[in-house]
């Protein structure tokens, strides 16, 4: 199969394969060139090549941006998991300190949760042990 290139058909040319090039000059610095079409087989090479490295290039970027999106969507997983915990823990001890008690309670010490028939819940300092005796 024969391709062949058109250099008055650049805007074709970048269009297909999404690669920008810059327009050719046949005259740079004022000297016109001997045979601009002489290199038409090499440059076509190095658009297509061009071509390749740019679909490459996003499709690296692509993977890297959607490694550091599945990265960030985990980090906020767990940071959801450590959030619940911390309302669980809040809602609990408030619970814990609205309870009943008729002593002052020191940090440290153990007591004992108890809830009454009527639904009243109670701090004590004896364990259910010393109760039952």
């Amino acid at each position: 199969m024969k391709r062949s290139f058109d250099f008055n058909n650049i805007a074709a040319l970048e269009t297909h394969c999404k690669v920008k090039l810059v327009e050719r000059n046949p005259e740079p610095c004022g000297q016109k060139l001997i045979n601009v079409s002489s290199d038409i087989r090499h440059v076509s090479m190095e658009i297509a090549e061009l071509s390749d490295e740019l679909a490459m290039a996003d499709r690296l970027a692509h993977t890297v941006a959607v490694g550091k999106l599945e990265m960030v969507a985990e980090q906020l997983k767990f940071l959801k998991s450590q959030t619940f915990g911390v309302v669980m823990k809040l809602r609990e001890g408030l619970k814990l300190n609205h309870v009943a008690c008729n002593f002052k309670k020191i940090p440290g010490s153990i007591y004992h949760l108890y809830q009454r028939p009527s639904g009243q819940k109670y701090f004590s300092m004896l364990s259910p042990e010393v109760i039952l005796m």
